[in-house]
C-alpha cells in the first residue's frame, strides 16, 4: 500500500506541474498559434491584376533571352491581418530568376495599423538565353512571418505557405549562339584601423567576382567575331570580359566576367537589384542576352582616364570617437586609346573642412584629426583597389561636415573630392538584458505550489508507512 499511496501521490504531483506549466504559457501575451497551412485557406493570396491577355499568374509565355513584370496583387484572407510575412519564389529552373518587388508584406512598415489592406506588387521573371524550353510552376512562398486573427486577436505563424503559383512556359529562340554565365568566384577585401585602444576595428567586403562564361555555336558556323557586352551599366559598377570578344566556333571557348562595385544576391532580391544585360552577338544577328541580377554597393570610382575620385559612403562618428570609411577604384583605360598608360599614379591629401560640398575650405578644427594610411599609390589597369579614410574626434560639433581632399590623379591633373562626415550625438546602449515580463511572477508562483505539494506527498507517504 505505501508504494501505491507514493506512486498515487507521483501521478498527481505531475498532473499538477503540467496543468501549472500550461496556465503560465496560456497567460503569457506572446504566444503564437502554428496553425498547419493545410488546414485553412492561405492567409494571403497573389492574383493577377489584370486579365487583357498579358503576362499573368496564369499564362506567362517567354521566349529564351526574355523577361516579363507581371502585376500582381496581395490579398489579405478577410478576416485575418498580416502583421509582417517575407515573401519568396521557389520552383525557379535554372537560367531564370524570379523574385517578388518588394519582397515582403506590408510594403512600408510605417503604412499604419491596418494590416489588412490589398496592394500591388510585380513579379519579374528572367529567362536566360540558354534556359531549357518547358513548361514550369514557379510557387510564392511566404517563408515566415505573423498573422493576426482579428476576431480572436491570435497570433498566428506562417512557415513556409503558399500564397500562389506562376505558370511559366518558356520557348526556344532561333539564335545559333550557345551563351552561359556561370556561378561567381569571390574575392574577398578588408581594411582595418587601430581603435585607439589596443585593438582594432575592421570592414571586410566582396572586393570582386568573376563569373566564367562559355560560348560556343550550335550551327557549326565558324570564324565570325562574337562581341561581348554589358550595355546600360549603371554608374559605379564595373563590368570586363576576359577576353573581350570571341571567334564563332562550334568549339566551346571559356573566358570570364569580372565585376566590382556590386556583387550578385547571395539568397533573397532586395528591392534595389538591378538586372545587368550580359549579351553576345555576331553583329548580323540579334544579341544574345543573359541576365545578371546585382546588388550595387556605392562604393566604386571607375576610372576611364585621370578624373575625379569620388567618396559614396559617409563617415560616422560620434562627438568623441574613431571610425572610417573605405572607397574603391578601378582603372580601365579605353580600348585602342594610345594616351592611356596601363597605370595610373594616385596621390592624396587632406585639404581642409568645409560646411557643404563645394563650399570654402578651411584648415581642420582641433576637434577633429584625418588620417589617409595609404596615401600614395598605383592603380594597375583592370585590378579593383581599395583605400580607406580615417577620423578621430574629440568634443566635435553635432553636424555634417565635408572634408575637402585634394587628388592628384595621373601625371598632372588635380581634383577636390569631398568626403562627407556625419558628427552624431553620443548613443548609451541600456542594460543588455529586456526588461522582465509582467507574467513573470508566475514563474516563482508555479515553483512554490509545486515544491507544497512534493512536501505534501513526502509528508503523507512518511505518516503511512509510521
Amino acid at each position: 500500500m505505501d508504494n501505491v499511496a507514493t506512486s498515487t501521490w507521483a501521478v498527481l504531483l505531475l498532473i499538477i506541474t503540467v496543468a501549472s506549466t500550461a496556465l503560465l504559457f496560456s497567460l503569457s501575451p506572446l504566444s503564437v498559434a502554428f496553425v498547419s497551412g493545410d488546414d485553412r485557406e492561405p492567409l494571403l493570396q497573389f492574383v493577377s491584376k489584370q486579365n487583357d491577355g498579358s503576362q499573368s499568374l496564369e499564362n506567362t509565355t517567354l521566349m529564351q533571352g526574355e523577361f516579363a513584370i507581371v502585376p500582381i496583387v496581395a490579398m489579405p484572407t478577410f478576416g485575418y491581418e498580416i502583421q509582417a510575412v517575407n515573401l519568396e519564389v521557389r520552383d525557379v529552373p535554372p537560367n531564370v530568376y524570379a523574385w517578388i518587388d518588394w519582397n515582403s508584406y506590408p510594403i512600408f512598415a510605417n503604412e499604419g495599423s491596418d494590416r489588412s489592406y490589398v496592394k500591388d506588387y510585380q513579379l519579374k521573371v528572367y529567362v536566360d538565353s540558354n534556359a531549357e524550353p518547358g513548361e514550369y510552376s514557379l510557387t510564392i512562398v511566404g517563408t515566415n512571418g505573423v498573422a493576426k486573427n482579428i476576431a480572436t486577436s491570435e497570433d498566428i505563424q506562417i512557415m513556409n505557405e503558399t500564397f500562389g503559383t506562376l505558370h511559366l512556359t518558356v520557348s526556344p529562340s532561333s539564335s545559333e549562339i550557345n551563351f552561359d554565365v556561370g556561378e561567381p568566384e569571390y574575392q574577398m577585401g578588408g581594411l582595418c584601423i587601430d581603435d585607439g585602444s589596443g585593438g582594432q576595428t575592421c570592414s571586410g567586403f566582396v572586393s570582386e567576382e568573376e563569373f566564367p562564361i562559355t560560348i560556343s555555336s550550335s550551327d557549326g558556323t565558324n570564324g565570325n567575331r562574337i562581341g561581348l557586352t554589358t550595355p546600360d551599366i549603371p554608374e559605379g559598377v564595373w563590368a570586363k570580359f576576359v577576353p573581350t570578344d570571341a571567334t564563332e566556333s562550334s568549339d566551346v571557348l571559356s573566358g570570364r566576367l569580372k565585376l566590382a562595385g556590386a556583387v550578385r544576391p547571395f539568397t533573397s532580391f532586395p528591392p534595389d537589384t538591378f538586372v545587368l544585360l550580359v549579351e553576345a552577338s555576331d553583329g548580323t544577328n540579334s544579341p544574345v542576352t543573359n541576365y545578371l541580377p546585382i546588388i550595387r554597393t556605392n562604393n566604386m570610382t571607375v576610372l576611364h582616364s585621370p578624373e575625379k575620385i569620388g567618396f559614396p559612403f559617409p563617415i560616422a562618428q560620434n562627438v568623441n570617437g574613431t571610425n572610417f570609411t573605405y572607397a574603391g577604384l578601378v582603372y580601365d583605360p579605353y580600348e585602342n586609346s594610345s594616351s592611356q598608360s596601363n597605370s595610373l599614379p594616385v596621390s592624396l591629401s587632406i585639404k581642409g573642412i568645409a560646411q557643404q560640398a563645394g563650399g570654402t575650405i578651411s584648415p581642420l578644427p582641433d576637434w577633429i584629426k584625418v588620417e589617409l594610411p595609404a596615401s600614395s599609390f598605383v592603380l594597375n589597369a583592370t585590378q579593383p583597389y581599395y583605400f580607406l579614410v580615417k577620423a578621430t574626434t574629440h568634443m566635435a560639433p553635432v553636424g555634417s561636415f565635408y572634408l575637402a581632399i585634394d587628388e592628384s590623379v595621373g601625371k598632372k591633373d588635380h581634383f577636390i573630392g569631398h568626403l562627407r562626415v556625419e558628427v552624431l550625438e553620443s548613443m548609451y546602449g541600456g542594460p543588455a538584458s529586456s526588461p522582465v515580463p509582467e507574467f513573470s511572477y508566475l514563474v516563482p508562483l508555479v515553483a512554490a505550489v509545486s515544491i507544497a505539494f512534493v512536501t505534501i506527498a513526502v509528508k503523507f507517504s512518511s505518516n503511512r508507512r509510521t
